[in-house]
């Protein structure tokens, strides 16, 4: 290979990841986490901490429950089955203002837990891998970094040649330069599968994003045209409702779901929409349970809210299967545990490769740009502290936020408590840049004392507060709160740990400069 060609591809890989390395880490970290987001809604949510029934309850039974306590006439009702990820039932109630309500039924009694007193991963932490800010707007930005996120996996390829001697070569007692460059190759190649894969799927899922002015232009009188060709696509119908009140109880459930499992060879029902449930035009959309496949497609089936009629199948390409599959190893639906805890180890590497070629980077130019009086560095690295250790500080301060916090739906100066963590994450977030900035190098050490004191006191309120400590939750069998508690452990050994590194580091360093300026000092007397 031409060596212009690996130079000028160690001048993008190394730009690209100094410019986007934050906002890389930040969609690599929030994805990591989303890999167990239901577990993480369990810890965040105690009234869901419930047990699995011994058999799936009644559809129909559902329904009653939710229409005895929504009463009046919504417009759409969604709710989807317990899993042993999250074993409550999740309600969506949609009304006719656009409002939307978020309710929990206990799947053995149908009875209606305490309101949803968090946003949780499912829509905080889970949104912000995607959208990187809580606007929807954010996708666009996630899906250029995506892009550039590939050119980097290709580039760093490219200038790291001696892949499989750089796999074999971990030295973590050299100094910090050498030692976090063989742990950010170690990491790169470890995991490089899984980096290529998840990025490329993540860019197609956003392709109809890419697209979207096309597709407004084919559709120029559909409201959305992103599900217009969804529903051609799945041989579906657009629901519009007909304005005559249904004037009874809608269709049974049950025999609708039985004619699903018929369809589907015997797979159970996942989720279930029913749109207009008071308008004789309205209908029932059944989906499918992904759980035991890579896909994400669900197979929607369609039925008359009023007589219970299968009105349309789902019908699909062989090119929309394989957008499916892609979005589905993305997605990761499936609850094939090994897969899931790889997916995790894996993007665990990609974090860690993040940050240690943000160390590397540096470490190697720190000496070189002070003796040429250039600020460079100390800026770079108070961008790199806010989007790695700030990212996890105020992610730990979320998890303690949400366990110090009183139970229950309440404001505080008229901001609702499910909106008081995001902004708390918000402002730790912003307050670690600023610190950051004023400490330079010293604030990796702060702040790992901070994310190891903050998920160390979140384990601990959570014990005291619901009582669901290690010997209780294993006897209870919540296992998602148990490994919950433990990882959350480990990770604050693990940050205690690599702050005390940096900051040993550091202090050589100090102590080497403080040596050499005495040798020039001492050096400079001449004898008389």
């Amino acid at each position: 290979m031409h060596p212009d060609f690996r130079s000028a591809m160690n001048w993008l890989h190394t730009w690209a990841g100094v410019i986007l390395g934050s906002i890389m880490f930040v969609m690599f970290f929030m994805g990591t986490l989303s890999v167990f987001k239901a577990e993480i809604d369990q810890w965040m949510l105690p009234q869901t901490r419930l047990s699995m029934p011994a058999q799936p309850p009644s559809l129909d039974d559902i329904y009653d429950a939710i229409r005895t306590r929504v009463g009046e006439a919504p417009q759409a009702i969604r709710f989807v089955m317990p899993s042993h990820g999250f074993p409550a039932i999740s309600v969506y109630v949609f009304a006719q203002d656009g409002t939307r309500s978020d309710l929990f039924f206990d799947p053995n009694t149908l009875e209606e837990t305490a309101p949803m007193d968090s946003l949780s991963a499912r829509f905080f932490l889970y949104p912000m891998h995607y959208r990187l800010t809580p606007l929807p707007n954010g996708r666009w930005f996630s899906a250029v970094v995506a892009m550039f996120m590939l050119t980097m996996m290709v580039s760093g390829v490219v200038i790291h040649h001696k892949i499989f001697i750089e796999f074999f070569t971990f030295r973590p007692s050299k100094k910090l330069p050498r030692s976090s460059l063989d742990l950010h190759n170690l990491t790169s190649v470890l995991a490089m599968p899984f980096h290529i894969v998840i990025t490329l799927t993540g860019v197609i899922i956003l392709v109809g994003l890419y697209f979207e002015p096309s597709l407004s232009a084919a559709y120029p009188t559909a409201e959305a045209p992103r599900q217009q060709l969804r529903y051609e696509i799945e041989g579906m119908q657009d629901v519009e409702p007909i304005g005559t009140a249904l004037g009874r109880r809608i269709a049974r459930l049950d025999p609708m779901a039985q004619t699903a499992r018929t369809l589907w060879q015997g797979e159970r029902v996942a989720d279930i929409y029913i749109e207009y449930p008071d308008d004789k035009g309205g209908v029932v959309w059944l989906y499918k349970s992904v759980a035991d496949q890579v896909s994400s497609y669900n197979m929607p089936l369609q039925f008359s809210v009023g007589e219970g009629a299968l009105i349309s199948t789902y019908q699909t390409s062989l090119g929309y299967d394989v957008q499916n599959v892609l979005a589905g190893m993305h997605l990761i639906f499936f609850e094939h545990w090994t897969l899931r805890w790889l997916y995790f180890l894996a993007g665990t590497a990609g974090c860690i490769m993040i940050a240690t070629g943000y160390i590397y980077w540096l470490e190697t130019r720190r000496k070189e740009h002070a003796r040429q009086g250039r600020r460079s560095v100390r800026f770079v690295e108070g961008f790199a502290i806010w989007g790695i250790m700030g990212l996890m500080a105020a992610t730990a301060a979320f998890f303690f936020i949400n366990r110090a916090l009183p139970p229950g739906l309440w404001t505080w100066q008229s901001i609702p408590k499910p909106f008081l963590e995001p902004i708390l994450f918000m402002l730790v977030w912003l307050c670690a840049l600023l610190h950051g900035w004023v400490r330079g190098p010293k604030a990796w050490f702060d702040q790992a004392v901070l994310i190891s004191f903050l998920l160390f006191g979140a384990v601990c309120l959570n014990w005291l507060i619901t009582g669901d400590h290690p010997l209780r939750a294993l006897k209870d069998g919540k296992t998602a709160i148990l490994v919950m508690d433990v990882l959350l452990l480990c990770f604050a050994a693990i940050a205690l740990a690599a702050g005390m590194r940096l900051r040993a580091n550091l202090q050589a360093a100090g102590a080497h400069a403080t040596k050499a300026a005495k040798n020039v000092k001492i050096g400079s007397v001449r004898p008389q």
